[in-house]
């Protein structure tokens, strides 16, 4: 976590027109593997929807459920506008 604190203090001197919110928290190679993982997540809820995803004690999540509440999510964070598009301003 530190490392993203540092990426956010060396963006600022490039970045000075912008908010700190949009600024890059995550280095090139994070985001690379974090779409990387996402899109893995993704595959297995299309091919096996009714798969484990999440065990905790008695409770499990299967990969579709996981999915679209994941969807759900995603939705309602764009409409309350959460996640801005930066080419925007």
């Amino acid at each position: 976590m530190m490392h993203h604190y540092l990426n956010i203090l060396t963006a600022i001197p490039e970045n000075m027109h912008k908010c700190v919110s949009e600024l890059e928290i995550f280095s090139p190679q994070e985001i690379r593997e974090r779409l990387a993982e996402f899109n893995r997540h993704e595959k297995i809820a299309k091919e096996n929807p009714e798969s484990i995803a999440i065990k905790h004690k008695e409770n499990e999540i299967s990969y579709g459920t996981l999915n679209s509440e994941a969807d759900l999510l995603a939705n309602c964070l764009l409409e309350r506008e959460t996640f801005k598009d930066k080419n925007s301003h």
